[in-house]
């Protein structure tokens, strides 16, 4: 049996085009690798809130904000080891809690540079715990060997399985919502286009003129 479904494109940081979605009219929101490519994301943790039913949940996956976002890079060495060439692979950071946007490589061979927009994982959270979100879970994923196009290449994630790429969170609406922090304002800003097709949220690329 077929399952119908009803899809939308609207700004993810347009409210006005988001709440027209339904409020209480959803038992999830889902956003796979997006957020970290959206210039603002305060619109849309307040907007959830009020489209998801009591005790709904919003998921998103993103880049791992401490090992694959802002100021990173692969580090490979090799070392001898009581007369054993022994290998190691780690990520070297730097800056972490510096928030930042810069041009740069997405996919190697994509056409068009997109912006690398680096944002703290307490920061990025921030404007949902204000929104009245609470964080319900969360996992860190790596790349298996060999998965992936890539993984031929010697800088690749899948020659990295033992650091997380990507992080994956469930936040759940609390059943009561407190005021906003008085703190001053502090986001994550770049520029970015993104969409929402449905109420799953997506990234777009720039693309080339």
């Amino acid at each position: 049996m077929g399952v119908e479904l009803d899809l939308h494109e609207v700004d993810a940081t347009g409210e006005e085009a988001l709440v027209a979605l339904g409020e209480g009219q959803f038992d999830a929101v889902v956003s796979n690798m997006a957020l970290m490519d959206m210039a603002e994301v305060e619109p849309l943790m307040r907007v959830a809130t009020r489209l998801l039913r009591p005790g709904g949940r919003f998921v998103f996956s993103i880049s791992h904000p401490v090992f694959n976002s802002g100021h990173w890079q692969w580090v490979h060495e090799a070392e001898d080891r009581g007369g054993e060439l022994v290998e190691t692979r780690a990520v070297k950071i730097w800056d972490y809690l510096q928030p930042s946007a810069e041009l740069g490589i997405g996919i190697v061979g994509q056409p068009v540079q997109r912006f690398h927009m680096h944002c703290p994982f307490g920061l990025l959270l921030k404007p949902a715990f204000d929104a009245g979100f609470v964080l319900d879970a969360f996992e860190e994923h790596g790349s298996p060997p060999g998965m992936g196009s890539t993984s031929g290449r010697p800088h690749s994630w899948s020659n990295y399985p033992l650091i997380p790429s990507a992080l994956i969170v469930r936040l759940k609406r609390a059943a009561q919502h407190w005021p906003p922090s008085r703190r001053p304002s502090t986001s994550c800003s770049a520029r970015s286009t993104s969409s929402a097709k449905s109420i799953s949220v997506h990234a777009r690329s720039p693309t080339s003129t």
